[in-house]
Order: structure tokens, then C-alpha cells, then sequence
């Protein structure tokens, strides 16, 4: 099915910049993006060494998650800016 690959492969260019963009915009910021399988994230980008006990996690979409490992390093404003930012790139 070229179309869903198509769509996932675009998926995954635009969080590539995004983790450019927000590692750039937020210093410090940890974030692990994943591909979701059903109840499993599979990681695939990002931060590889620390985990959070406790990560804020983001469903984009039925196929690509978000964990940030260290959220308390953001503003609450910023973290709304964030999830606002996803939702509607991903929606």
C-alpha cells in the first residue's frame, strides 16, 4: 500500500525537523519519538540515554508518539506550545 507508506515516510521527515526545531528552541529538552503498535511505543528518535520514570507522552496520531523525559525543564506555556504546535501538524 504506497499511500500509507508514503504518508508515514512524510510523517517521519516532519518529526525530524521537529525534533531539530525543538531541540534548537528548547535547550535540554529530552524528547524520544515513537512509532505506536497498538498499547507498544517503539522508540526511533531522539534521546537515548535517559529515561524518565515518569515521561509526559503525546499520541500524535495512531501511528507516531512523543515522550519528553524532562518536561519539568519547560514553562507550562511552553509545553502548551508544544502539544498545540503537534496536534496540528498531526491532526
Amino acid at each position: 500500500m504506497p499511500g500509507k507508506t508514503d504518508a508515514a515516510n512524510q510523517q517521519q521527515e516532519l518529526i525530524l525537523h521537529l525534533h531539530q526545531e525543538y531541540s534548537r528552541r528548547y535547550p535540554g529538552l529530552i524528547m524520544r519519538w515513537s512509532r505506536i503498535y497498538g498499547s507498544r511505543w517503539s522508540h526511533f528518535l531522539g534521546g537515548s540515554g535517559t529515561v524518565s520514570f515518569a515521561p509526559y507522552k503525546l499520541a500524535l496520531n495512531h501511528n507516531f508518539g512523543l515522550c519528553i523525559e524532562n518536561p519539568e525543564i519547560l514553562e507550562p506555556a511552553d509545553l502548551d506550545t508544544i502539544i498545540s504546535e503537534l496536534k496540528g501538524e498531526f491532526a
